[in-house]
């Protein structure tokens, strides 16, 4: 098992990261719920990107509108 800080780590990189790899050591360690691990990871990882967007458009909204 391990360690809570080896956990968040394997967390941040699944949700910002493109690697399976890092998906698949994270997966066996979390509980099955009402959704399989995979599909909770995968609503973490959507909605760090929708924030992260909406913070970018908010700072940049000239660029946005160009390449909107």
């Amino acid at each position: 098992m391990p360690s809570l800080h080896e956990l968040q780590t394997l967390f941040g990189e699944a949700m910002v990261g493109n690697n399976d790899w890092v998906r698949d050591a994270l997966l066996p360690l979390l509980e099955s719920g009402d959704l399989p691990p995979g599909d909770r990871i995968d609503i973490y990882a959507n909605n760090i990107t929708a924030s992260l967007t909406d913070v970018l458009k908010d700072t940049f909204p000239t660029v946005c509108g160009l390449v909107d």
